[in-house]
């Protein structure tokens, strides 16, 4: 905290830390919480990777345009083990059937999880009776270190002391990176990437101010609702 600070941005600072440290108390008993019912995820993006990756980089490789690759983390509490979804740049199940109840974390990012189209997704697993009730929790901006950021790190080591030219030796270092990472490699020309937006505008309204929230509940008793 700023010296100086008013008693408004001191007012704020303290309402903030509170919400951050509640949301981490959500998060280990959710974490410990998880059964055979209840699914408990936490995902998030990873930095893009590069091919070539070496870790001895050429000079004349500075004024060379590199491939990128995604690599999209899903860490399932119930196993211990973190999917790590790997795709370029041209372009799974996670969780087994027989839970009633998935619990979701994600980083507060508004362009890749916190959004209209994320939650109406999971809206409509609710509603088809795909699961019976679904959380979907956002950490407090600022304090969304988690699971998935663990599995991150560990790839990003492995990276760093391995040489990596072509796709499958990339995908070899990513599977490698540690005992409970399992890789999940998407191809070109897959079945995994559908466009459900159009479907999702059209069955369900936009939710207004969802940057203000950080839980959201879908039920199948309530079709649609999100309270």
């Amino acid at each position: 905290m700023k010296s100086g600070a008013t008693a408004a941005e001191t007012e704020a600072f303290g309402e903030h830390t509170t919400a951050a440290r509640r949301m981490r108390e959500e998060y280990k008993s959710d974490l410990s919480s998880a059964d055979d019912t209840q699914a408990v995820i936490i995902s998030d993006f990873s930095q893009n990777l590069i091919l070539p990756s070496v870790s001895n980089t050429p000079s004349q490789s500075y004024f060379l345009l590199f491939r990128n690759v995604n690599m999209f983390g899903v860490f399932y509490a119930n196993k211990n083990i973190q999917y790590s979804d790997v795709y370029d740049e041209s372009v799974a199940i996670v969780v087994p059937a027989g839970f009633q109840k998935l619990t979701f974390y994600a980083d507060n990012c508004g362009g890749q999880t916190k959004n209209n189209f994320v939650v109406r997704m999971l809206l409509a697993l609710a509603h088809t009776s795909l699961l019976d009730e679904i959380n979907l929790k956002f950490f407090v901006e600022g304090h969304t270190k988690n699971a998935v950021d663990r599995g991150f790190g560990h790839v990003q080591r492995q990276i760093a002391r391995a040489d990596a030219w072509t796709m499958n030796q990339l995908l070899g270092v990513v599977k490698e990176a540690s005992s409970s990472s399992a890789l999940v490699h998407i191809p070109n020309q897959n079945p995994i990437f559908k466009v459900y937006r159009d479907a999702m505008e059209e069955a369900y309204k936009k939710l207004k101010d969802i940057q203000k929230y950080q839980i959201f509940t879908m039920r199948e008793i309530n079709p649609g609702v999100v309270p």
